[in-house]
Formats: C-alpha cells, sequence, structure tokens
C-alpha cells in the first residue's frame, strides 16, 4: 500500500489529504503539522467577539465550487453564511477623503462604470486603441513574457491624460492590489496575480492548462444549489461559517480523521533524506519512510527541509519574497458605519492599508472591524487613524492584535516561471503545492491541490485500485 506524507495542515495541505483520500480510500496518508490546523486560517473568540487572524471569509465567485463541493460532502454546508450585502460598497481613502470606486456586485460595477467620467472617458478610449496595441503585442510574446501591473496598465491602456493614468494606476490599481496582495504594482506580476492574470493571458492569448478528474465528476448538489441562489438573491460577494473561518480547517481534518489508514503527525519535519530512491521525513521522534511527499510549507521552510539535497530549489525558495502585517481587530458595543470599508493607497504612507466592516457583512457578528497595516505601524497609532478617518466616538471595548510574520507571499514579474522550474527540479517522490508558489487565497488553494492531487493519479504517481 502506497504511503504518502502531506507536509504542512494549512488549507492547501487539509485539500490536498482530502482529494488524495477521494481519489483511494485505503492510501496510507499522513499529514505533518507542528503548529495549529489550518495555518493562518484562524478565529479567536473572545469577550463575546469572533475576530480572524487571517482570511476572514471566501469570494462568492466562479472558483467557490470546489470549495462547496468540499463543505456539502464533510457535511458542514447548513454552516456556510452569506454576507448581507446591501451595502457592500469598498470605498478608497485618498486625500483625506473617501471616494466611491470600488463597488462590489455586477450591477454596481456597471452602475459606477457609467456614472463615474474618468472610467467612461477610459474605457471609450480604450474601444479602438486596443485594436491596434493588441496585434502590435503579439510579435514580442514569448513563453517568458511578463510585466509588472504598472507596466501592464500602462502599456496595454490608452489614458487621455496624465490625470487619469495617475488615478487608475497609483489610486484605484495600487489600493486593489493593496487589499489582495499587500504589494508593490511596480513589481507584482501581471500575468501571475489574479485577476490581473485573466486579462494578461486573454489579451496575449496565452492558454490556461488544467489537470483534474474532478472537471467532469464534480456535480453540485441541491443544497449547493440552494446555498448559491440564496447568495445570488442577496447579492452576496462573500462567505462565513456559523463560527468563523476556522470552521473550515476543523471540519476537513475531522473528515480526515475518520478514514482509514489517516493519521496527523503533529510535529514538524525537520529534514528530508533518501534511502533506496524513497524520501525520510526526519522529525523529532524519529524518520519515516514514504512513497510521495507532498510539501504544502511556504518557500522558506520547504528550503529548510530540503537541506542541500535539492539547492537549486533552495535557490528559487530564496527569490519568493513575503511581506508582513499588523492586523488589528476591534470590538464596540454600538458602531455606526456602513459599507465593506475601505483601503488607503500606499503612497499616502498611512499607519492602515485597508479597513474591513467585518460586522456590516456578517451582522450576526458583535460589532467588529479590522484594520490591516505595515507590521511597523504601532498598533495605538493605528487605532487612532481610523478613529480620525471614521469620525466614530464609540468606545472600543474588545483589542485582538495579531501579526502577520511573512504571511503574504509577493508573486513578482516572472514568477511563472520559478513555478516551472521547481516542476521540473523535483524528483519523483517530491511535489510542491502551497500558497507561496502558488496563488493565496482559498478557493485558490483548494484548487490548486485538487489539480495537483488529480494530476498525480493520473500520471499513475500515486495509485487507485478502482482506475
Amino acid at each position: 500500500m502506497q504511503r504518502v506524507a502531506i507536509i504542512g495542515g494549512g488549507i492547501s495541505g487539509l485539500s490536498a489529504g482530502f482529494y488524495a483520500k477521494k481519489f483511494n480510500p485505503i492510501i496510507n496518508l499522513h499529514i505533518y503539522e507542528g503548529n495549529k490546523i489550518g495555518g493562518w486560517i484562524q478565529t479567536t473568540q473572545k469577550n463575546g467577539f469572533i475576530t480572524e487572524n487571517g482570511p476572514r471569509n471566501f469570494r462568492f465567485n466562479s472558483k467557490v465550487v470546489p470549495l462547496l463541493n468540499i463543505v456539502n460532502d464533510i457535511g458542514i454546508i447548513d454552516q456556510v453564511l452569506c454576507a448581507d450585502t446591501q451595502d457592500s460598497q469598498m470605498q478608497i481613502r485618498t486625500k483625506g477623503e473617501f471616494i466611491d470606486v470600488m463597488p462590489s456586485g455586477n450591477m454596481k460595477v456597471l452602475k459606477v462604470l457609467l456614472n463615474f467620467p474618468l472610467y467612461r472617458r477610459v474605457i471609450f478610449s480604450n474601444l479602438f486603441s486596443n485594436l491596434f496595441r493588441k496585434s502590435k503585442e503579439k510579435e514580442v510574446i514569448t513563453q517568458e513574457y511578463d510585466l509588472s501591473l504598472k507596466d501592464f496598465i500602462e502599456k496595454f491602456i490608452y489614458f487621455s491624460n496624465e490625470e487619469d493614468k495617475d488615478f487608475i494606476v497609483n489610486i484605484l490599481t495600487d489600493s486593489f492590489v493593496q487589499g489582495i496582495y499587500f504589494g508593490d504594482i511596480s513589481k507584482l506580476s501581471a500575468r501571475f496575480c489574479y485577476p490581473f492574470s485573466q486579462i494578461f493571458k486573454k489579451s496575449l492569448q496565452i492558454k490556461f492548462e488544467n489537470h483534474s478528474l474532478m472537471n467532469d465528476i464534480e456535480t453540485s448538489s441541491d443544497d449547493i444549489l440552494d446555498l448559491v441562489n440564496q447568495a445570488s438573491q442577496k447579492n452576496s460577494n462573500c462567505m462565513n461559517f456559523v463560527g468563523g473561518m476556522t470552521v473550515l480547517p476543523n471540519a476537513i481534518y475531522r473528515h480526515l480523521n475518520r478514514q482509514k489508514n489517516f493519521k496527523l503527525i503533529k510535529e514538524t519535519v525537520q529534514s528530508i533524506e533518501i534511502k533506496d530512491n524513497k524520501p525520510l521525513l526526519n522529525t523529532e521522534s524519529g524518520s519515516f519512510e514514504y512513497d510521495h511527499v507532498i510539501s504544502t510549507v511556504p518557500a522558506k521552510s520547504l528550503k529548510k527541509i530540503l537541506g542541500g539535497k535539492i539547492p537549486e530549489i533552495g535557490q528559487i525558495c530564496d527569490k519568493i519574497p513575503h511581506n508582513s502585517l499588523k492586523n488589528v481587530s476591534l470590538g464596540f458595543e454600538n458602531l455606526n458605519v456602513k459599507g465593506a470599508g475601505y483601503i488607503i493607497p500606499s503612497r499616502e504612507q498611512n499607519a492602515i492599508s485597508s479597513v474591513l466592516f467585518d460586522s456590516c457583512s456578517f451582522p450576526y457578528l458583535r460589532n467588529t472591524v479590522s484594520l490591516m497595516g505595515p507590521l511597523t505601524s504601532p498598533t495605538e497609532k493605528m487605532i487612532e487613524d481610523f478613529i480620525t478617518h471614521t469620525g466614530t466616538k464609540e468606545q472600543i471595548i474588545h483589542t485582538n492584535v495579531v501579526e502577520c510574520i511573512e504571511a503574504l507571499p509577493q508573486y513578482n514579474v516572472k514568477h511563472h516561471l520559478l513555478i516551472e522550474e521547481v516542476q521540473k527540479l523535483s524528483p519523483s517522490w517530491l511535489s510542491v503545492s502551497g500558497q507561496s508558489f502558488y496563488l493565496s487565497g482559498i478557493q485558490n488553494c483548494i484548487i490548486q491541490s485538487r489539480d495537483l492531487v488529480s494530476k498525480l493519479f493520473l500520471d499513475k504517481v500515486l495509485k487507485n485500485p478502482l482506475l
């Protein structure tokens, strides 16, 4: 019987384990996690407040179906909550003012596009100019071709004046990127970073590859269809769980723990050795032999585990930077704010980069907001700036501060080439996944794990007696 080890018990590792057991229920599967199950998905419940230390919801978009299929399979579909987005506007705060230019929902997007003069100018000025730009750019497209988000926008969008260009690039795009990647638009990859990657690849006619057994056999149950209809009727753009996001990884673990030949090893893998062409994972308590290893840990951790066994992969790991941030959750007895929150462009160098009004999206939560900012921002300054921005006079009765060290991988220009190199350099017994290498976000992690495990079975690396 094949023995498979998954290093890392975050959402990537847990979902890889879920699919491995789905494709072969009798496979001998171990997950190694020396810290908490769920990785960055951790919910804190204290003083009557529920706050998230990491991801605070998952998006209701085209990528949500695989996640909902897992949720349905493990029996927690009834614990999913659809956001109340009657007033889901995400604002930008710049030069001391709030502007409504980041809507949620298709109809709101259309409304803003039609009513905001700058957007109208950019759209109409590009209707014809981009047709010529596309044909011209085809001559330089190669497999290595990539641009930063900033360069991509400036190259492929025609601006009638510098003021429009500055707003779209340095305020709108920068704010959007701060809210997702907490990164630098002059470095992040347009080819890799979603949703810009969709536009990039479509514009340049670059095809996507997808290896999955699940594409043809995943069907949605009535419960999922009911949930999707409910979300559509409420115009929800995101979802959560009763009890917080940590419900998801905990439920996947409980599901796996009920399977035969599964074990969670609560230890950190310290190193890997090779014996008779098979990997040995070394922990404090001993060495364990496997047929295949799936790593979902951060790049820095993978380099440490591999040591000098595959130095080329270690060198690639060094090329993937990670940013840190501070997350300050505030609880109030009463709070009068509306909308989804606001984002501040990075050039304003504020102590806060973004603010989310958590309890506006999910009213079951006691009045809470989340402040995100650079790790170096003093907590007191972040709170002071929030009070100044919103003008709130309500008393803060709960504070939860989390320092997210190297939590956000930065997918810089030509990141896709680093992934290709890792795939080429990985020996037959090793597969590499996780958000250091592939897109972050819960849905993306699940889809990547699904596709990776599917390909391992399709390529007969992992065996299924039923296939």
